[in-house]
């Protein structure tokens, strides 16, 4: 295994999908086939989920429980697809290989386990209360997104707690509208990066305070 790979995480609706393109447009490989509730161009608008990974999750860790389903399959699967993407940034010239996905909260031991001193993780921070009102407001038929949100906050908890202080980074999401340049560089800074201008333009481009659905 060659390289850094970071792992982006919070709940539904805090603002990931903004944090995970800035990561991106920075210097962190995050697959070919990007997509997300938020479109697929990642110069535009994109949810920045890998095909791949979304796959699994969505296979492997239901939503409101506390195993998972085919573990050793899970595990396997997400060591290859990680191993993948390490490969691809590297043909690349980029030396951070990365993944954003709500449910990736719920993996804190797979992560460690696979990656040890070469994981590094973003912690997406957006008070729980606006990303239930959020995710209620996004999908008003979705009469659990309380007890969901609550799930995955508990999980991104008990995965920082896994991680050293000096390999975790929160990135508030608020400051990150108010400031995006400013959070582009600490967020490079965190991984080892330096992007260029382009590269730093492209980042502030991405995020799109328009879709601000509940206002801090």
């Amino acid at each position: 295994m060659s390289g850094l790979f970071v792992a982006i995480i919070g709940t539904q609706s805090s603002g990931s999908s903004a944090i995970a393109g800035v990561a991106y447009h920075v210097g962190v490989w995050m697959g070919h086939h990007l997509g997300g509730r938020y479109g697929r161009d990642p110069d535009n608008r994109c949810g920045f989920e890998d095909h791949t990974i979304g796959r699994l999750m969505r296979q492997h860790v239901p939503f409101l429980q506390s195993t998972y389903r085919r573990r050793r399959k899970l595990i396997n699967s997400l060591d290859d697809r990680i191993k993948q993407l390490q490969r691809e940034a590297s043909r690349r010239g980029q030396s951070v290989a990365g993944a954003k996905y709500p449910r990736l909260s719920r993996l804190g031991p797979v992560f460690v386990k696979l990656l040890g001193d070469n994981l590094r993780v973003i912690d997406c921070d957006r008070p729980l209360a606006d990303s239930i009102k959020s995710l209620q407001r996004k999908q008003p038929r979705k009469g659990n997104a309380a007890a969901i949100q609550n799930w995955l906050w508990q999980s991104k908890q008990a995965f920082l707690a896994m991680v050293p202080a000096s390999h975790q980074l929160s990135v508030p999401y608020y400051g990150l509208l108010e400031n995006t340049e400013g959070w582009a560089v600490t967020i490079a800074d965190f991984l080892g990066l330096t992007p260029t201008q382009d590269q730093l333009r492209k980042a502030v481009q991405i995020v799109h305070p328009d879709m601000l659905h509940i206002g801090g």
